[in-house]
């Protein structure tokens, strides 16, 4: 009897350990994704039945995530993970573009909208609603917020079908280590030189802290971020409230590119052989011949629209860049940026319609962003601007 008792023990005390064992493998699995299959393998579990069409691990608001892009029937989805511990802090599918017909008949009501909305987010408080068109379809664009997470929803004005569903977890601030709404207020309007602050608001951008802060001034709206921390002002764009009141413009315009170039720099305070240009272009604003002048420092980047017959600064955006000084000037320029990225996707850059070429400052590196487009098929490069070394890349079919 004693032995039968004693076996029992032991064997009990087997079936523990080897339970143990088996488990901790798993709970620790589930505390950090570390490879790419382990990403794959949680996306597929979220979305069963999916194909993966892309993986990438991406540092975006101070931590480590993972993007996962899936489809399955006539939807797309986007998944994305935190590294650190796999939660699930973004999640979004939309109906692709092929299969969402235009619809006939009137369009719904804002409230019956609303309704729509709500019988998704059950509970959820709708932060705002708002009606556009886009490539001939009319649609309804909805946010809420709900608990820790805040959603956006798109439904076909005429179909009342849910043709995009996302939501994201919302990000914690803690108001008393901030310089608070009065200083940054006070900050802003210093900035301005005028006006009144008409609007602000404490968010995140890109993992960091700020007051967003929107002035009115007599003939200028500004809008303005600035470090919730340091009271420091990272951004400052300032637009004409109007263009009512501007001179009828010529078929030609009366100052030059270079000229323009010059003021640009001129008003923001450095001269134009201290700077590089990335962008600078003729073009039309609301029926105004404008030049279009974007330039970087080794602290700021600025873009500005200079009136191509009068000389007016029409708008100017100054942004600080985030980091811990200067890495050091670049030594590649913008054209060569673009031609390192067409030269590895196979290509000429007379081959390629550019939409995008940007310096940014990401984690203290200068980096280019560079953005194009060929036979339908979008390309995303991101390119060290002190080496020249492809970093990231990216193609996809345009829906």
């Amino acid at each position: 009897m004693k032995i039968t008792k004693k076996l029992v023990s032991f064997l009990l005390m087997v079936c523990f350990v080897a339970t143990s064992v088996l488990w901790v493998p798993e709970t620790a699995f589930a505390k950090e994704i570390q490879t790419v299959s382990q990403a794959k393998k949680l996306a597929k579990k979220q979305v069963k039945g999916a194909t993966v069409l892309k993986v990438e691990k991406d540092y975006e608001k101070g931590v480590h995530v993972y993007e996962i892009k899936l489809q399955k029937g006539k939807k797309e989805y986007e998944l994305i993970y935190r590294a650190s511990d796999s939660k699930l802090i973004s999640y979004e599918w939309k109906v692709l573009s092929r299969y969402v017909k235009r619809g006939s008949g009137k369009i719904i009501s804002e409230s019956k909208c609303k309704k729509l909305a709500l019988k998704k987010v059950s509970k959820g408080k709708i932060t705002s609603l708002t009606k556009k068109r886009s490539k001939g379809i009319d649609i309804y664009k909805v946010k809420l917020q709900k608990g820790t997470k805040k959603y956006e929803l798109k439904f076909h004005a005429r179909t009342k079908e849910l043709i995009d569903y996302e939501w994201e977890l919302v990000s914690k601030i803690d108001n008393q280590k901030y310089i608070g709404e009065k200083q940054a207020k006070q900050i802003a309007l210093e900035e301005a030189g005028e006006g009144t602050v008409v609007k602000i608001e404490l968010d995140m951008d890109d993992g960091v802290p700020v007051y967003e802060v929107e002035v009115l001034g007599e003939k200028y709206k500004y809008e303005i971020k600035i470090h919730a921390l340091t009271g420091s002002v990272l951004e400052v764009d300032r637009e004409k409230k109007t263009t009512a009141n501007l001179p009828s413009q010529e078929d030609e315009p009366q100052i030059s590119l270079e000229e323009a170039k010059e003021k640009a720099a001129e008003d923001a305070g450095v001269s134009s052989e201290e700077v590089s240009f990335t962008k600078a272009k003729l073009d039309y604003e609301d029926g105004i011949l404008v030049y279009d002048i974007k330039f970087f420092t080794a602290t700021h980047k600025y873009e500005y629209e200079i009136d191509a017959v009068t000389g007016e600064i029409r708008s100017k955006e100054k942004e600080k860049y985030q980091g811990d000084g200067a890495s050091g000037d670049t030594k590649i320029d913008a054209e060569q940026a673009k031609a390192i990225a067409v030269e590895h996707a196979g290509f000429s850059v007379s081959q390629v319609h550019f939409k995008k070429v940007e310096l940014e400052r990401e984690d203290g590196q200068l980096i280019y962003e560079v953005e194009f487009d060929r036979n339908g098929m979008e390309y995303e490069y991101e390119i060290d601007a002190v080496t020249g070394e492809i970093l990231k890349y990216d193609a996809e079919w345009d829906d």
